[in-house]
């Protein structure tokens, strides 16, 4: 008789031949689909911890370290990888059209379970699905209005006087910053806070040099920049180490508050509503907190406590995190490109001059916009998209693989939607490295159709809901910075500004794609040219 070492490998034979076996099956029936062998899946637990890259072994840093060559080397906008050792077949996908396609329908392409990662702390409109997402959506779309957004430029505008209020940026009239994401996360943290929450955080009440004041000021910074390693290896933040257990005490602090501020809010309603008749409830529903405490109220055992705290949650999370670093890559990039940048000066100075600009400059500062665009196309900060068929499906578009044929995607298979694919395809974005923010202007040769082909807010039913706040704030800060500052690079000598961006512009990819290391900037204080 084997040995329990002998029946345990037995088992984990069969588990590897039936995992094998499945995967021909995937393999047959997606017959034209270029197929490429791996070792592990990289959405798997496997395919994120070993911290190393290389073909046999892409993880989700292959994406873009092979960003020029991964797709060009089948003559093909969609492979299937082939995980040998662990993991599912899945297919990864550049093409704008397809994605468009898919992302379109929710009920015939619904999330794998594997994509919903971000909902430890309660279900929220990005993670749910089928009905409940729509219970969600519906509680959350009404309060990002036009007042609100308005609300995001007047918020954005006082934020970033009170940063050049502080002693760092008043210290002189040429500035080096070592890490410019320290400003942008507090910046985009406080106008979520103040526009979606109606908390009103100054940019540095106390004096202190990182300004943060309240509980949820300091939990949400600190869960924010390991959010993605906690939610991924919640274990082993609870290892004796201080460090790491500072970190999930952080985070225990956060669910903490969010659930109190939800029973208290929910009370004091309670309160109103049983004094007033109801009648003064609207006057809660003016922000996102105000909408999801009346959406659970209304709905009852359908929204509860734990989907507010979720969507309070995602919202903090992706309402800071994916703007900040947008912003920082923004900058980055206009650094570099002084030409770019002295273009979008001048165009600042004959809409606003002087003055401070107004949410109703928004539509003339479409420059400033392409410029966020750009940055976000040339770093994706939700650089994935995973969708997986509920029923076989036939995918068509000529593009899509060199024979121009159709293919089929079985039911069950995962595929991955890669916005670094997508957003430098070079049909439509030629010279895909390259900063070019006219590439958004309609008059522009190249910008047929592009904004109906980026994806960097995703698009169809589950479009970002937030998409329109984070550009008001985006325009607004980007407006006022550049128009009082010059922004340049600090290169090392005989440094190339090609090589600083390959040194500085690493980016590291999880849940969100961000760059691996500070970001250093200097800022010149520029002088009137009216």
């Amino acid at each position: 008789m084997p040995s329990i070492l002998g029946w345990a490998a037995i088992v984990v034979v069969l588990i590897q031949l039936k995992r094998l076996f499945k995967a021909y099956a995937a393999i047959k029936a997606m017959k034209g689909l270029p197929t490429r062998f791996i070792l592990f899946g990289p959405i798997t637990i496997i395919g994120a911890i070993v911290p190393f890259y290389s073909r046999w072994y892409p993880r989700l840093i292959g994406a873009w370290i092979e960003r020029h060559t991964r797709y060009a080397e089948f003559n093909s906008e969609a492979i299937v990888f082939v995980p040998v050792l662990y993991g599912d077949v899945f297919v990864q996908l550049a093409s704008p059209e397809v994605s468009k396609t898919i992302l379109a329908d929710i009920n015939a392409w619904p999330k794998p379970d594997v994509a919903v990662t971000l909902n430890e702390m309660g279900e929220n409109v990005l993670t749910s699905r089928g009905d409940q997402w729509r219970l969600h959506r519906r509680a959350v779309t009404p309060a990002f209005s036009n007042e609100t957004h308005t609300n995001v430029w007047e918020v954005t505008r006082s934020l970033y006087y009170q940063m050049l209020d502080t002693e760092e940026w008043r210290s002189g009239d040429k500035l080096f910053f070592p890490s410019i994401s320290k400003y942008t996360t507090r910046l985009a943290l406080l106008v979520i806070a103040a526009c979606g929450f109606n908390m009103q955080l100054q940019w540095n009440e106390d004096g202190s040099s990182d300004g943060l004041t309240s509980p949820i000021d300091r939990a949400v910074v600190t869960v924010s920049s390991t959010i993605v390693e906690r939610l991924n290896f919640a274990w082993i933040f609870r290892l004796p180490i201080e460090g790491l257990r500072k970190i999930d005490r952080a985070w225990a602090d956060l669910h903490f508050w969010l659930n109190r501020e939800v029973r208290t809010t929910k009370e004091e309603l309670h309160k109103v509503m049983k004094l007033s008749g109801g009648d003064n409830k609207a006057q809660y529903e003016n922000n996102v907190f105000g909408r999801l405490i009346a959406a659970s109220m209304e709905n009852g055992k359908d929204f509860d406590d734990s989907d507010v705290v979720g969507n309070l949650f995602i919202f903090f999370f992706a309402g800071h995190e994916t703007t900040a670093w947008t912003l920082v890559n923004t900058l980055a990039m206009l650094a570099l490109y002084q030409d770019e940048q002295e273009r979008l000066y001048n165009h600042i100075r004959s809409v606003v001059g002087d003055r401070d600009p107004t949410p109703t400059d928004y539509p003339d500062l479409a420059p400033v916009l392409w410029c966020f665009y750009e940055a976000l196309r040339l770093y994706p900060t939700a650089h994935i998209m995973l969708r997986t068929p509920s029923e076989d499906t036939v995918l068509s578009d000529p593009h899509l693989v060199a024979s121009k044929e159709n293919v089929l995607i079985p039911k069950g298979v995962i595929v991955i939607v890669d916005l670094i694919g997508t957003s430098r395809n070079p049909r439509h974005f030629p010279d895909g490295d390259a900063f070019n923010p006219l590439r958004w202007s309609n008059s522009s040769e190249t910008s047929t159709n592009l904004f109906d082909q980026f994806l960097g807010f995703s698009t169809g039913p589950r479009v970002c809901v937030g998409k329109r706040f984070a550009t008001f704030e985006a325009v607004c800060w980007l407006t006022l910075i550049m128009r009082d500052w010059k922004v340049d690079v600090k290169l090392n000598e005989g440094e190339t500004r090609e090589q600083w961006r390959e040194r500085v512009m690493k980016p590291v990819m999880l849940a969100t794609m961000r760059m691996d290391g500070d970001v250093p900037l200097t800022f010149t204080r520029r002088t009137s040219k009216a």
